[in-house]
């Protein structure tokens, strides 16, 4: 396992050598040095005599399945995943070599000038490859681990891992408190936006919400200082928050709202994001534009954390009439946040609405599997009207019905930006500035269920949002529960 079994590896150091020939580079100068270097899962190869060419490397090691990770032409540099490394020039050596980098989640392999050992009276001159191990930092996570397929809830097991390995713009959290939302469902059933649902050949981590403070910065980061209260959703291709420590890129975190315990914060980054992504960026919506007055949205369903947020930014900031979708008993809560009428999800929409003197609708803020009500929202939207999607559908979705009123439709995915590393400082900015709205009173947070900092609680977050029971949000906190 990568670095789940190195605890208690002791250090130790031994030579090999390989011959120069082997080594395939287009210049191999005295000086010159490959590191590999294998923590929390990444290797690098890094040329540290200036410009000498790196071609070799494809030839030196066979790369994982995990692929290259990325390549550094001007610096002769190229990092990739270490799991499955296989050094194929090197032969036996190489394989040692390799299992070497398996093992152990900080291994260096330095290959230096052996002209003058006791190898100079090889044909090729050689070179020396030394191994130098050390124990990795590790910390306690819940997740699946390595060799796990994703699957049930039963597979979430407590162990130790190696603290994350910050990338130049990561931040390392330390976790006060940790948020669930359906994705980790499906991410643990699933792998979504991951390898896929075999074995795991790495531990996977859930919870893209998290609370806490930092612990430590990148290289290149500059936005947060050691010790500040954060929050964020995290990155769904990378470990989550169900750890003592988290690596996120500073540019998707925001200063936790002072007014919330690290309890309440840590469930809102990722609904924050889903509310603000999909009404300013998917329905192209301005804040406090007074176009959009006498303008209006249906949000369905309303009561959810989203759908709150929804409610809230829609009549708030954008001051649209908004008509929220919800049940009877959540009718007056509504109301406050700031919809304009409660009508049910029950009932065809189009009857309700011309009930209440409403010909149609301008925009559509969907969170329901999309296919379900996507035909009542093509009768009830009006022409040039904008629809937005955040939940995925396993049907086949009538788009044509759309086509004659000319209407848009667009998905929301809040993990689109880290994911695609585009524009990524937005979430950055959209989270302070929902931190700002939250302690001026603007926005009204709901309640969140807190649950103490353990295995079990983790399972029963799991099952109360699959079966739908959950009954608002849920946090997983070292702080104390009143």
């Amino acid at each position: 396992m990568l670095g789940g079994a190195c605890a208690a590896a002791a250090t130790f150091s031994s030579t090999l050598f390989v011959p120069s020939s082997r080594l395939q580079t287009s210049t191999m100068e005295t000086t010159q040095k490959i590191n590999l270097q294998a923590s929390g899962g990444h290797a690098e190869f890094s040329n540290t005599s200036g410009r000498a060419a790196m071609a070799g490397v494809g030839a030196v090691a066979g790369l994982a399945a995990a692929g290259v990770a990325d390549k550094r032409d001007a610096k002769s540099r190229a990092s990739m995943k270490a799991v499955g490394v296989r050094i194929t020039e090197f032969g036996r050596i190489g394989r040692q070599v390799a299992r070497t980098a398996m093992k152990d989640p900080e291994t260096e392999l330095k290959l230096i000038d052996a002209r003058d050992s006791v190898h100079q009276s090889s044909p090729d001159r050689g070179k020396m490859a030394q191994i130098t191990s050390h124990p990795a930092e590790m910390m306690p996570a819940f997740g699946l681990k390595e060799g796990t397929k994703p699957g049930s809830l039963d597979l979430i097991e407590a162990f130790d891992m190696p603290v994350p390995e910050l990338r130049p713009h990561d931040v390392l959290i330390r976790v006060t408190s940790s948020g669930m939302n359906p994705v980790d469902t499906k991410k643990r059933k699933l792998n979504i936006f991951g390898p896929g649902t075999g074995p795991l050949v790495e531990p996977l981590i859930m919870g893209y919400d998290v609370a806490g403070v930092v612990e430590k910065v990148g290289s290149e980061a500059s936005l947060f200082k050691v010790g500040e209260k954060v929050y964020a959703a995290g990155q769904i291709e990378r470990n989550g928050s169900n750890a003592e420590l988290v690596a996120v890129d500073e540019r998707i975190v925001g200063h936790a709202p002072e007014s919330l315990s690290a309890t309440v914060a840590s469930a809102q980054a990722l609904i924050l994001l889903t509310a603000w992504e999909g009404l300013f960026e998917g329905l192209g919506l301005t804040a406090f534009d007074p176009s959009l007055q006498g303008k209006r949205l249906l949000i369905l369903p309303a009561a959810g954390g989203v759908g709150c947020y929804v409610v809230q930014m829609a009549s708030k900031l954008l001051g649209l009439e908004v008509i929220a979708c919800a049940s009877a008993k959540d009718k007056e809560r509504m109301m406050e946040l700031g919809a304009k009428h409660v009508i049910s999800s029950r009932e065809p929409l189009k009857g309700q609405l011309e009930a209440l003197g409403i010909d149609g609708v301008d925009f559509v803020y969907n969170a329901f599997d999309t296919a379900v009500y996507f035909s009542q929202y093509a009768e009830v939207i009006k022409p040039y009207g904008k629809i937005v999607s955040i939940v995925e559908t396993d049907e086949k979705i009538p788009l044509t019905e759309l086509m004659v009123k000319r209407v848009t439709f667009t998905w929301e995915l809040m993990f689109t930006r880290p994911m695609m590393g585009v524009e990524v400082e937005r979430q950055g900015k959209i989270l302070n500035d929902c931190a700002k709205l939250i302690d001026a009173g603007m926005l009204k947070v709901g309640p969140v269920k807190a649950l103490p900092w353990s295995l079990e609680s983790l399972k029963e977050m799991h099952s109360l949002t699959e079966t739908g029971k959950a009954g608002g949000k849920l946090a997983m906190t070292k702080e104390p529960i009143a």
